[in-house]
């Protein structure tokens, strides 16, 4: 009942503090001497067996024990780039994180934020690490309202140098079925036309 109740929280929720790691490492150490208890106590098979099977799942746990700790420094490394990383985008003139946004998904290197409602402006965020923690990539999307029923957004994205020269920022306006890559410039003064604030 216990292992159904935190396997049904680890899949909902998907919680990554030290603690829920501590504890599900613990659960996996436990389902293993209490297999080894209970056949030691049924006495059917010889040592051996009981050691290869204990063995098996050793390794089974330990596997799963190793995907989860590969995990939770995976979150730690995109936890490093959300609010906290704000002031550093601001100084990179990199569009910041809303303080009343949150995050959609994860996944081994990509994390998407989103705001709660979704208005004009600034709507969403997906940023990339590589496996060193490093981060190599973001995007922003911006909703601007529609003219002669064609929906329009544009689309900044940065992409880091991490010390091999400046970070790359292209522009991308989006109208109707086109694309196309236009200036800061541009993009500011679409940005005012609009009457959006600029968060970079």
């Amino acid at each position: 009942m216990v292992s159904a109740i935190a396997l049904y929280i680890d899949i909902k929720y998907q919680p990554h503090s030290i603690y829920w790691l501590g504890f599900k490492l613990f659960g996996y150490l436990v389902i293993i001497a209490g297999l080894v208890f209970i056949k030691i106590r049924e006495r059917v098979d010889s040592n051996w067996k009981i050691f290869f099977t204990a063995s098996c799942f050793a390794l089974i746990f330990g596997y799963f024990g190793y995907q989860d700790i590969e995990k939770y420094k995976t979150y730690l490394c995109l936890d490093k780039f959300g609010l906290e990383f704000n002031n550093m985008r601001r100084s990179r003139g990199v569009p910041v994180i809303p303080v009343d946004w949150y995050e959609v998904t994860r996944s081994d290197h990509v994390v998407e934020w989103r705001q709660k409602d979704s208005i004009a402006g600034h709507h969403r965020k997906d940023i990339s690490v590589d496996s060193s923690c490093t981060l190599i990539f973001e995007e922003d999307g911006y909703y601007l309202r529609k003219i002669n029923r064609k929906s329009r957004n544009l689309n900044i994205s940065t992409i880091y140098a991490n010390g091999k020269g400046g970070d790359s920022t292209i522009f991308r306006y989006y109208d109707g079925d086109s694309i196309r890559v236009v200036t800061k410039r541009k993009a500011d003064s679409i940005f005012a036309a609009e009457k959006i604030e600029k968060d970079y």
